[in-house]
């Protein structure tokens, strides 16, 4: 398969509530959050919330930054309208 079905079959797959919520989230703290930012205005696990932004990433929907365990700061990356498909 060419990467760009790939990406293409990766943008129609809709997202999942916790993916939702983390979007929303980064949306609300300005764009820009850590994993720990992010899980504790969630209630999300920290790895959990971890796992969803690579996923995400994975995606194009948001960016790592930089940071270290717990302190990785990633951005959002797509419009915010993104977070409610």
């Amino acid at each position: 398969m060419r990467a760009e079905d790939t990406m293409a079959k990766m943008a129609k797959t809709k997202l999942k509530p916790n993916q939702k919520q983390i979007l929303a989230t980064l949306k609300f703290l300005g764009g820009v959050a850590t994993t720990q930012d992010i899980a504790r205005f969630t209630n999300l696990s920290a790895n959990g919330v971890s796992q969803s932004l690579g996923a995400l990433a994975a995606r194009g929907l948001v960016r790592y930054l930089d940071g270290a365990k717990g302190q990785t700061q990633w951005m959002l990356e797509v419009p915010t309208t993104a977070a409610q498909n």
